[in-house]
């Protein structure tokens, strides 16, 4: 028996690459992508979570501007009821203008 025959199964194999400076820049290259894939991905957070911050100030800044549109709105409603009360606008034209009731001899019957 050949010594070559007892090993030798017919399949070609090819011959082992030393796992010198192939290996090596496979990992290196890997370690690279994955360090900018990781950097990447932490400046996106950082720039989402500043996006948030500024976001929750614009939101605070709207809910206090609504606030006091409310309170105006508040307000002006009141002022529209107190100028359409009958009272209040009899009691406007005497102090404020001078006008009285009309006499019995001012007043015409339309017919």
């Amino acid at each position: 028996m050949n010594h070559r025959s007892r090993f030798y199964d017919g399949v070609e194999r090819a011959p082992k690459k030393s796992s010198g400076s192939g290996s090596v820049r496979g990992w290196l290259a890997l370690t690279l992508l994955l360090g900018i894939i990781f950097t990447l991905s932490s400046v996106f957070y950082v720039w989402l979570r500043i996006q948030q911050i500024h976001e929750g100030y614009r939101l605070a800044k709207l809910q206090d501007e609504y606030a006091q549109l409310t309170s105006v709105q508040r307000k002006m409603r009141l002022e529209w009821n107190r100028l359409q009360d009958p009272y209040f606008l009899e009691q406007l034209a005497r102090e404020r203008f001078g006008l009285n009731p009309p006499s019995k001899d001012q007043r015409l019957l339309l017919r």
